[in-house]
């Protein structure tokens, strides 16, 4: 249970974050949409950080919406910056979140227990 929640505290950390992004896009915002996309990556996110074998598919898919989630944020702010600043900073974004939520899959995994010698 420990393992769950360092992944949800993340998330919420990565709502948080994400949030802000979107909030800060100019032109009109829509709250559903902008909820279901935020919904549907920390859940991506949850599910890839799960210490478990399945795990793996969420991770899989997880770097795809990130990059594009987080490349529209950045080419559509004010000032705006150069469109290969923005593909480097969101595909480095989608890369840190999906490192990250392997490593908190692999961190104590049930099958990968340490031995106990006495």
């Amino acid at each position: 249970m420990r393992k769950l929640l360092y992944a949800l505290i993340f998330a919420i950390g990565f709502a948080a974050f994400t949030l802000g992004g979107l909030s800060e896009k100019p032109g009109g915002h829509d709250p559903w949409v902008e909820a279901a996309a935020l919904l549907a990556l920390c859940l991506g996110f949850v599910l890839g950080s799960v210490p478990r074998a399945w795990s793996i598919v969420p991770r899989a898919i997880l770097p795809l919406p990130t990059f594009l989630l987080f490349l529209t944020i950045l080419t559509e702010r004010k000032p705006e910056i150069p469109f290969f600043a923005a593909f480097v900073a969101a595909a480095f974004y989608a890369l840190f979140i999906t490192s990250y939520a392997s490593f908190l899959s692999h961190r104590n995994r049930p099958d990968e227990a340490p031995e106990i010698r006495t």
